[in-house]
């Protein structure tokens, strides 16, 4: 009567070649990723010796290689234009970050009065109007017209009625010079905090 010890193992020279592959494979790896670091190794070795070589050169010449140095220096707030009061209601607001559920995050500006929004809305310009069968309609998009585009603008400044203009049209440049004279007294405003 055979015994179970006396019975050949069926899978035996295939889990010892799957062990032998295995352990090759890992080897394999293993042997690539030392290589891989090595040569990073080498090559940071190298390209800081070219550096250093390099910033040398440049030194003996003048020049100088830290970032620092080409950074400009804080403007004092006397000389800053951004800090007039001309300009203070245009940063009286407050940025918030709030995490979005689906990832990322959404940022919001809260102003802190409303002054500072009145105040960017009275400077906006209009989005535009257009002439369509003899009538006058304010386009829906906020594209504004090109700059050079006076005849659109004379049309655009004479039908909004935050805009001052004449009875009469007159030519396209000057009726757009009238209507911007709303913005006089915030120009002389900005004249005198650049008149520093």
């Amino acid at each position: 009567m055979a015994q179970l010890t006396d019975i050949p193992k069926s899978g035996g020279v295939q889990s010892k070649r799957k062990r032998w592959v295995a352990k090759a494979a890992l080897l394999f790896l293993g042997a690539l990723t030392a290589l891989l670091a090595i040569g990073y190794c080498v090559e940071n070795w190298r390209g800081s010796r070219r550096f250093a070589r390099v910033k040398s050169r440049l030194a003996a010449k003048g020049e100088s290689v830290d970032w620092k140095s080409f950074y400009p220096p804080q403007i004092s707030d006397s000389n800053n234009v951004a800090s007039h009061p001309f300009f203070q209601p245009m940063f009286g607001f407050k940025k918030e970050r709030v995490a979005n559920p689906k990832g990322g995050f959404d940022v919001s500006a809260h102003w802190l009065t409303t002054n500072g929004s009145s105040y960017l809305n009275y400077l906006d310009l209009p989005s535009g109007w257009f002439a369509k069968d003899g009538e006058y309609h304010q386009r829906k998009n906020r594209t504004p017209y090109p700059l050079t585009d006076l005849e659109s603008w004379q049309v655009c400044l004479r039908n909004d009625t935050n805009f001052p203009s004449r009875s009469v049209a007159g030519s396209a440049t000057d009726d757009v010079i009238f209507a911007l004279r709303r913005f006089d007294r915030e120009l002389r405003e900005l004249h005198d905090a650049l008149a520093i």
